[in-house]
């Protein structure tokens, strides 16, 4: 009965777009294209296992440069490039997993019901869940791995949280593109941000004391998931709204990397977080920022996505 419930939309014209996705470096920038990212386009095929599972976009995951350049602004030296090798099809959740998608589990008992802290005085949010659409946020990194389990038991299927290379090659979409690289997934430029992310608010600096705080963009904490634009894969809130846990153990730079797998440590290394969040500067945003916490850590500005394997769902798709 599950597996009925899974559906997948695959289209000629994305599947075009996956023809061009894998033409060779080479040809890609003789294309000459000031944008020459646009051309890494794979199809956005969508899946969802159960009424109350995240959906997912399907993403043909190929060689890449994780990390970031040394010229890039912002660059912080713990981003320090690699070369993840191989092909590797993966499913990421097109959200962040919401509110309403945590209570399914709550309410079987699998995970535990959170509620948020009080806010602090001067910080005059209104954080709490109220919305079934906002990103679930105030969990940790165990508690976001039992939700997980509670997928795998409810679909059959192999749910995880992404590994970091799979996080940022998903963030990066349209921006893969060989070794041309791009702060963030619709350009060079961050005057995109603000219909892409939610950070960087200006009424935020009146607590926050910081700069390089230039949006105004109606939410000055979370917003309900897919508010903002997505990127080129079909993927939403990879820049801000809330940063996110991925299965890695921390490093102090990508050296080492090879494969799409979760680089792995003690039980109680800390984890690695991706994406930036609402309280984040515009340095933050970019896809290559990557910071750590350890794993009984719960913030209001941390929440997380799912992934799983498809090589069945795959297969079967490029048979229709």
């Amino acid at each position: 009965r599950q597996r009925q419930l899974a559906r997948i939309v695959v289209t000629s014209t994305q599947e075009r777009s996956l023809r061009r996705y894998t033409r060779s470096p080479q040809k890609q920038r003789a294309a000459g294209s000031a944008d020459a990212g646009s051309q890494f386009s794979p199809p956005n095929k969508q899946l969802r296992d159960c009424d109350k599972c995240p959906e997912l976009i399907i993403v043909t995951g190929r060689p890449f440069t994780i990390g970031s350049p040394r010229t890039e602004a912002g660059r912080l030296a713990y981003e320090a490039q690699a070369e993840v090798t191989g092909n590797h099809d993966f499913a990421i959740g097109k959200f962040e997993v919401t509110v309403g998608e945590w209570r399914a589990c709550a309410a079987q008992g699998a995970c535990p019901a959170i509620a948020m802290p009080a806010p602090r005085q001067n910080s005059r949010t209104q954080l709490v869940h109220k919305s079934d659409q906002l990103p679930m946020t105030n969990v940790s990194f165990s508690q976001a791995q039992a939700y997980v389990r509670w997928l795998r038991k409810v679909t059959k299927k192999p749910y995880r949280l992404p590994s970091e290379a799979e996080w940022e090659f998903a963030a990066r979409s349209a921006a893969v593109a060989g070794d041309y690289l791009k702060p963030y997934s619709f350009g060079s430029s961050a005057k995109g941000v603000c219909t892409y992310a939610n950070g960087a608010d200006r009424s935020l600096k009146s607590w926050l004391l910081d700069v390089n705080r230039s949006c105004a963009d109606g939410y000055a904490h979370q917003a309900p998931v897919g508010t903002f634009l997505a990127n080129a894969f079909g993927i939403h809130d990879m820049h801000g709204n809330v940063k996110e846990w991925v299965a890695d153990c921390w490093h102090d730079s990508h050296r080492g990397i090879s494969g799409w797998q979760a680089r792995s440590g003690s039980d109680t290394c800390q984890r690695v977080v991706r994406g930036g969040s609402w309280q984040s500067t515009l340095p933050a945003l970019r896809t290559a920022w990557r910071s750590r916490y350890l794993p009984s850590i719960a913030k209001r500005s941390l929440g997380f996505r799912v992934a799983r394997d498809v090589i069945a769902e795959t297969k079967s798709a490029d048979r229709q």
